[in-house]
């Protein structure tokens, strides 16, 4: 993790999508979290993702089912849940 501009960034590797670079910052209502997802199978398209939660480490927590899930895999939705 590093700070960047106020942000604090960070690079993840997830099975479905490889190596994303992930940008979180505080807003009024919680951490936004922001990603990009590309595929090698459609070099075209790319998907801009952001999602908000409470806090840092929950929005860390969330990120790699986020990713999957936009990748097209199965998410189970308790384990993105924290259950």
């Amino acid at each position: 993790m590093r700070l960047a501009a106020g942000a604090v960034e960070e690079d993840i590797t997830v099975a479905c999508a490889g190596d994303v670079s992930v940008r979180y910052e505080r807003t009024t209502d919680g951490w936004t979290a922001e990603f990009t997802v590309r595929t090698p199978a459609v070099p075209d398209l790319v998907v801009v993702h952001r999602l908000v939660a409470p806090t840092l480490a929950e929005a860390r927590r969330l990120v790699p089912a986020a990713v999957a899930f936009l990748s097209g895999e199965p998410v189970d939705p308790s384990a993105a849940a924290g259950r």
